[in-house]
């Protein structure tokens, strides 16, 4: 069910793809037309601005009322979308989407967090990671075999019936959040439960290694294609490369859910942690010896490794974030992902303006941040008392 959840942020996203060019010829646009890509970047917009409410909500009133919260919210966007009558109404569809999309994303870990602790908790984010990183692969399949037999209204209203199917299981979840354990909710009490946490080193030391890491990870997710095409001249393997990452990364998230059944999480953080920054000086060192312009072959291994570590790093140091904050998890969780989505975007950004025919930006911008993160962890987890 946690899965699920967190995975339909990306079910969001990916599965509307395939269904551009549809969608263009439906709202009389050309088809070499960009004014739909916007619709990606609404729908983050969306997902920013819901991100800090839903954590603090989920505190004062449940996990399972905030979460028929945003899951209401997320079917309503996903029905503007799919009838939308223009392009306005289209981009507001999208904006209310993503607001949507922020409950589950955040509200899952939260419920983990209050279920589950130490080592068990890092294997089960670990668990849920997996399913989600399959997402972007899994989605765009779904959404193109929809289009063979239905309209591209029909693939946008595929958000509002996973709504309604999870709502419908939620009722077989009893609630996480023991009444004891709840926050006020005002302005005076978030803003506490806000200093709180990042006032907690080993959550904050975690939730800055999360971000640094995503600041690298994002510039993949955003200059990916365009690397592939203008340094090696293989734009065309694009999706197949991407489909295949997306695999390898599950692959990574299910092997680490097994590896801390038999190693304590922390030491298993570590190591990938280290191997985040090894990897990626391996890229800057390719890069430099280069002259930003490697082989294909050389280049994309260790790449792909790189990014292979930080995915293993990121589902414990989320759970060793969640871990010491109780009843106020789901604030702690809205914390960690308003910083790995905002400034970790911010951070991705500064290479991706950089990427000019060279693979350099990418190398220096992994190797700082990828040691920032392990600078973050090693912090975090100086003076921390280990969970139970």
């Amino acid at each position: 069910m946690m899965a699920l959840i967190t995975a339909m942020a990306a079910l969001a996203i990916d599965m509307l793809l395939p269904a551009f060019s549809d969608m263009r010829q439906s709202f009389g646009l050309s088809p070499d037309s960009t004014q739909l890509s916007v619709v990606i970047s609404l729908f983050f917009v969306g997902l920013a601005i819901g991100t800090p409410f839903f954590g603090p909500i989920s505190d004062a009133i449940g996990r399972k009322r905030a979460l028929y919260l945003s899951l209401s919210i997320y079917a309503i966007g996903s029905a503007v979308t799919a009838f939308a009558p223009n392009l306005a109404v289209l981009y507001l569809g999208r904006v209310i989407w993503g607001i949507g999309a922020a409950g589950p994303s955040t509200l899952s870990q939260a419920i983990l967090s209050d279920r589950f602790s130490g080592d068990q908790l890092s294997r089960m984010m670990a668990l849920v990671r997996a399913v989600f990183y399959l997402g972007p692969v899994l989605a765009p399949l779904l959404g193109g075999a929809i289009l063979v037999v239905a309209p591209w209204r029909v693939v946008a209203s595929v958000g509002l019936l996973t709504a309604i199917a999870i709502g419908l299981w939620l009722t077989r979840l009893s609630e996480p959040l023991a009444e004891e354990d709840r926050q006020p909710l005002g302005f005076r009490e978030t803003t506490t439960s806000i200093g709180i946490v990042l006032h907690t080193r080993q959550s904050l030391g975690m939730s800055l290694a999360i971000m640094f890491g995503f600041g690298s990870f994002l510039s993949f997710l955003g200059s990916s294609e365009l690397i592939l095409d203008s340094v090696f001249g293989r734009g065309n393997v694009f999706v197949i490369y991407f489909s295949i990452t997306g695999v390898l990364y599950g692959v990574t998230a299910f092997s680490i859910s097994r590896l801390v059944q038999y190693m304590d999480s922390r030491r298993v953080l570590k190591f990938a942690a280290g191997a985040h920054v090894i990897g990626s000086l391996g890229m800057l060192t390719i890069a430099l010896a280069s002259q930003g312009t490697p082989g294909f072959w050389v280049w994309i291994p260790v790449f792909t490794a790189a990014n292979c570590a930080f995915l293993a790093m990121e589902p414990i140091a989320y759970s060793l974030a969640l871990s010491p904050l109780g009843g106020r998890a789901g604030t702690a969780s809205a914390v960690v992902q308003f910083m790995s989505s905002a400034f970790g975007a911010l951070l991705a950004w500064f290479i991706d303006r950089a990427i000019d025919g060279s693979v350099l930006p990418q190398g220096y911008g992994y190797a700082i941040y990828s040691s920032l993160a392990f600078a973050s962890v090693m912090w975090g987890l100086g003076r921390s008392p280990r969970s139970p």
